[in-house]
């Protein structure tokens, strides 16, 4: 019986450690899928996916540091989730807004072909000689002292009377 027991332990014991292994390897795929989204654009094409799986990938590792394995590797594949649904959301917005791009280019080449690029200002010509400008008044500009907004000019009232 004891023989039993003891080879049942030596068995199992290898199963105990499984928990933290399965957690750290589902935070290790949400973070590499949440990168992966970051760079496709999703912080600016898919923010709210974005930031929520940011934050449940951190409460999976939070949750992973007190031991909570389960739990850490529920919230890491829900982030994991998230994760994958902004990437392919930031894809297809970044798609339809250069594509949107593309045929306002297109567009305007279209309808004006003739110019090409846009109407460009004339530099100065620096050999014309313009009359200088003579100031209207004389001598320096009086400027009026402001006063902070708790300051007024005006005396205080006497109250006694």
């Amino acid at each position: 019986m004891r023989y039993a027991l003891l080879c049942l332990a030596v068995l199992c014991a290898p199963l105990v450690g499984c928990g933290a292994v399965n957690a750290t390897a589902a935070i290790t795929d949400s973070s590499a899928v949440l990168v992966e989204a970051e760079q496709k654009g999703a912080t600016r094409y898919a923010r709210y996916e974005y930031y929520k799986a940011t934050a449940y990938l951190a409460q999976a590792k939070n949750k992973n540091g007190y031991g909570e394995f389960q739990v850490a590797k529920a919230w890491a594949e829900r982030a994991g989730e998230l994760a994958k649904e902004a990437r392919e959301t930031a894809s297809r917005r970044r798609d339809l807004e250069l594509r949107r791009i593309r045929g306002k280019q297109q567009f305007q080449r279209k309808h004006n072909p003739r110019r090409k690029t846009p109407r460009r200002i004339r530099p100065k010509n620096p050999n014309i000689k313009r009359p200088l400008k003579t100031p209207t008044k004389t001598g320096p500009v009086k400027r009026r002292k402001l006063l902070p907004p708790t300051m007024t000019n005006k005396p205080k009232p006497d109250t006694e009377k």
